[in-house]
């Protein structure tokens, strides 16, 4: 009896985990979105996260320290990076729409990543779904054996971006993209890392684009 039920929970948060899983898959837009011309979105992005060097692998504490002495250069030179693009996303998004003969309207006060009532949003600004672009991570990753880098660092960039109908919290459209690139010729350039920041500007344009194919793909 004790090993059924022991089997049965386990069953149970297995299922739980495997579910919560599915529900972050990419979800394709509909072509039946583009048909409908009487519906209004609002764009919006969540508050970004400060530029950084993620530290990646097996690290005890006093290899933490170790690390983040040995790159705080680093550390400064990425809070610095420019994050106006992304903060234009929402007029970017709304104007590609308008072209489409679709009502948007741009939200400009970014949201709080962990907010999800977004039925108070669209009520604000008129409108009946929300797509909602968030920026997960930007910056460089390098990733470690202790203290020991396990080669150099590359930049990242990683954004999800949801469409949602707040009628009924439905998601119509769902992408994650994650560009990690290598930083051509040396990384190692301080204070200003310019071929490091090369690198970034083009998980950037990366990310940003292949986030844009994804919803406008087709039309």
């Amino acid at each position: 009896m004790k090993f059924k039920l022991v089997r049965a929970n386990f069953i149970s948060i297995a299922f739980i985990f495997l579910a919560g899983c599915a529900s972050e898959r990419n979800i394709q837009l509909s072509d039946n979105f583009w048909q409908n011309k009487q519906q209004k979105i609002a764009v919006a992005t969540t508050k970004a996260p400060t530029p950084q060097f993620y530290r990646v692998g097996q690290q005890g504490l006093l290899d933490v320290a170790i690390n983040n002495s040995m790159n705080k250069d680093l550390d400064k030179r990425l809070e610095r990076i420019d994050l106006d693009w992304y903060q234009q996303l929402p007029v970017s998004f709304s104007d590609q729409l308008k072209k489409r003969n679709i009502y948007a309207k741009s939200y400009l006060n970014q949201l709080d990543p962990d907010d999800d009532n977004y039925q108070r949003i669209a009520a604000q600004i008129d409108s009946d779904k929300i797509l909602v672009i968030k920026l997960e991570e930007i910056g460089a990753k390098r990733e470690y054996f202790g203290f020991i880098p396990k080669g150099a660092p590359e930049a990242v960039c990683e954004m999800t971006g949801e469409l949602i109908d707040v009628k009924n919290n439905q998601v119509l459209w769902r992408y994650k993209t994650t560009a990690e690139l290598p930083v051509k010729g040396n990384w190692d350039q301080p204070p200003n890392y310019p071929n490091l920041t090369n690198a970034l500007q083009l998980a950037v344009n990366s990310a940003r684009q292949e986030l844009v194919d994804s919803f406008f793909s087709g039309h």
